[in-house]
């Protein structure tokens, strides 16, 4: 797949966007727009808001951080995370979200996964949703 991108939709309530810690940056604040279809980063150096992947090949995709202090959720951009040089998306208050990520191509047609976001799940607090509910989009 060619120039492969990556989109991220959270729902959530205006009150959930957090201000963002001291010593990080972000694109969202309290007030701002909701997120819907915001470009995530790759997880390959420097960030990049798209990559190639081959046939066979595997492309990890940041999509949150869990603060360890249990302060907040930090979603990225497509400029990396909120610190050392980076931008998050958006920081967002402790609690279950249903998010969306689509994937795009120039050469595919795009796939949307359904996901939650449960920071209360140690173990895996990133899941796919069942299959029922992944859609594709036309």
């Amino acid at each position: 797949m060619n120039h492969v991108c990556a989109y991220i939709t959270v729902k959530h309530d205006s009150s959930d966007v957090l201000h963002v810690p001291s010593g990080y940056k972000a694109y969202i604040k309290p007030g701002d727009h909701k997120f819907d279809e915001d470009r995530l980063c790759w997880s390959v150096a420097g960030n990049p808001p798209y990559v190639d992947i081959y046939a066979g090949e595997k492309q990890a995709l940041d999509v949150i951080e869990i603060d360890p202090s249990g302060n907040w959720i930090q979603i990225p951009s497509e400029r990396g995370w909120g610190i050392e040089g980076g931008t998050s998306r958006v920081f967002l208050k402790m609690k279950k979200y249903i998010a969306a990520i689509k994937i795009v191509s120039k050469d595919t047609k795009a796939k949307e996964f359904e996901l939650e976001i449960d920071p209360s799940n140690k173990a895996m607090p990133l899941s796919l949703r069942s299959k029922k509910t992944a859609r594709s989009s036309k």
